[in-house]
């Protein structure tokens, strides 16, 4: 399923919060942050005590963390998410963007839209794509974004959350709200670990109080 935890006050999640999302989505995580008017990112990270040391060391600034729970393509460090769309993403783990898409969510078509991305793609470009080891559907998504722009966002899978992450966030889809923190997150089946699909609670105050830093 995923989730894309959003933290728009920059507080911070508590540790006990990151890690029911982990053990809830354990295929690795991504976290990008606002620094100045740009996008810094660390991703591909595939263990819990490296995502904590990681988000420990960024500022108190609007964040947002995706725990990957593995759909499409394999269980990489290079798949985690969010992937840049200001230019044509190379599965970089450590770079700084002007913007970044994450999903939460499949698009079950994506394989078709990769034949197209492919095909309207210079030369270049494609052969730089074709060359990498692995892709998935946000991958490609985020190829189309970087092509056709983010309004494109609206017409692919309506079930999904999508975040382009930048100075001025764009969130698509239905997402849970934690007003009191400024916390966003795109479901919260993590709440219930690995049976919380069984458990669709949407559009209220997740936390019932406080899902930030103690």
């Amino acid at each position: 399923m995923c989730v894309i935890s959003v933290s728009l006050k920059g507080k911070k999640f508590s540790e006990k919060v990151l890690k029911k999302m982990w053990n809830s989505n354990p295929h690795g995580a991504g976290v990008a942050w606002i620094e100045g008017s740009k996008v810094r990112v660390v991703k591909g990270l595939m263990r819990f005590d490296d995502l904590v040391e990681v988000y420990r060391s960024i500022p108190d600034v609007m964040h947002a963390i995706h725990f990957r729970w593995r759909s499409t393509g394999d269980v990489l460090p290079q798949l985690t998410h969010p992937f840049r769309v200001d230019s044509i993403d190379m599965q970089e783990l450590r770079y700084t963007a002007e913007a970044v898409l994450f999903h939460n969510g499949t698009v079950p078509y994506w394989r078709n839209l990769y034949v197209l991305v492919l095909s309207v793609l210079r030369k270049k470009d494609r052969e730089k794509i074709l060359s990498l080891e692995a892709v998935s559907d946000t991958y490609v998504v985020s190829l189309l974004v970087n092509r056709f722009g983010s309004k494109i966002l609206k017409h692919l899978d309506v079930a999904s959350r999508w975040l382009i992450f930048a100075a001025e966030p764009i969130f698509y889809g239905i997402w849970s709200e934690d007003k009191k923190n400024g916390f966003k997150f795109s479901n919260v089946y993590w709440k219930y670990g690995y049976k919380g699909f069984l458990h669709r609670w949407e559009g209220r105050d997740c936390c019932n109080g406080d899902c930030s830093q103690k």
